[in-house]
Parts: structure tokens; C-alpha cells; sequence
């Protein structure tokens, strides 16, 4: 896969926008499941500093001056999708049915796993149509 598509939050605009609106759990806590106060090392996420460094080197730029400014706007957006979500669940429209309680609330969102490592289930060596039962005489 080569990029995570959100139809319903994309926007023209400028280029900027999207890496700070990625950037933005780096400046926010654990209220919006942000980063700040965590060993970002330690869970593998690289410093705020390194994604910036690593989007540039990535697009052929020096920096990014006023980078304070893209996350600005970042929030802005983020806050005005929250109030979007509040209108609706104000108005009995939220497509969450959970949406009108506080997160700490809510039932735990399903994970689903979007890593490409082989299935686990297939033995180290074989292949997947080798770990497969043999077809009935229905399915042959």
C-alpha cells in the first residue's frame, strides 16, 4: 500500500496541510490520543524533529519555514471536525452511536492488523496453498 486515502477529510488546498495534520499528535496529549509525554523511542515513533527532517528529504526540500503555522492550522481544522461531530450527535445524526460519550467511555475501537507479515498460521518455509486442508470432494 502505498498511502492511507480519507475521502471524507480530503481537501484542496495547500501541500503543507496533510504532513501537519499528521504531525499533530506530536503537540497533543493523551485526551486526544496524542504523543506528548510518551517514550516515542520506545514505541518506535520517530521525534516530531525526524518526521519534518524525513518528509523533507522525501520531497526535496531544505525545511519547512513557520512549521508552527501548518499545525495551527492543523488544529483548526481538527477542531472544526469536532464540532461537526458535536452537531450531529446534537442532532441524533452521528454515525457513531457512541459518539456523545467521553472517550474513556466508549468501547474499544477493533484493531485491525495492516502490517504485510506472512499469514502466522503457515509454517515457516511453507507456502500458503501448501498449509491449506485439501479440497473436498464438493469444493475439487
Amino acid at each position: 500500500m502505498a498511502a492511507v486515502l480519507d475521502w471524507e477529510l480530503s481537501t484542496l488546498g495547500h501541500p503543507l496541510a496533510d504532513p501537519a495534520y499528521f504531525a499533530m499528535p506530536y503537540r497533543l496529549g493523551s485526551e486526544w490520543d496524542g504523543f506528548r509525554g510518551k517514550d516515542l523511542e520506545a514505541l518506535g515513533i520517530p521525534s516530531e524533529q525526524d518526521f519534518v527532517a524525513a518528509y523533507c528529504r522525501r520531497v526535496g526540500r531544505r525545511d519547512i519555514p513557520d512549521w508552527d503555522w501548518y499545525l495551527i492550522f492543523a488544529m483548526f481544522r481538527l477542531a472544526a471536525i469536532a464540532q461537526g461531530i458535536m452537531g450531529r450527535v446534537i442532532a441524533g445524526t452521528a454515525n457513531d452511536p457512541h459518539a456523545s460519550q467521553p472517550r474513556r467511555t466508549r468501547p474499544a475501537p477493533r484493531r485491525r492488523r495492516l502490517d504485510h507479515r506472512p499469514n502466522p498460521e503457515v509454517a515457516p518455509g511453507a507456502s500458503e496453498e501448501s498449509s491449506r486442508a485439501p479440497p473436498t470432494r464438493a469444493e475439487g
